[in-house]
């Protein structure tokens, strides 16, 4: 049942509907269209990077409910935004609206 349960998750990854299918051009692949990046390009990319990789897994838990790996990786997400919203700090930036959800 748990193996089930996995290979359903793992399923809903790939069919159903995620923030990153509405997201035209944005972090590692607008990163690598940017020619001239800035220390607070890098930063945004990876930003929106971690937020889409968040709403990806908040639809996984809200199909799904709370199950692991999922609900352990959600918090790993979390942790990299906070991480990501110290650099921005430590250099003066502003931190971009999540536009993700």
């Amino acid at each position: 049942m748990k193996k089930l349960m996995v290979a359903a998750i793992l399923a809903a990854v790939v069919l159903v509907p995620t923030a990153s299918a509405a997201v035209a051009l944005s972090g590692a692949k607008a990163a690598l269209a940017d020619r001239d990046l800035t220390l607070a390009d890098i930063l945004t990319y990876a930003m929106q990077d971690e937020r889409i990789a968040r709403a990806e897994y908040e639809v996984i838990l809200d199909t799904f409910g709370s199950s692991r790996p999922f609900s352990n990786i959600i918090k790993a997400e979390e942790s990299h935004i906070r991480y990501l919203v110290d650099l921005f700090a430590d250099h003066a930036l502003a931190v971009p609206a999540d536009d993700k959800a």
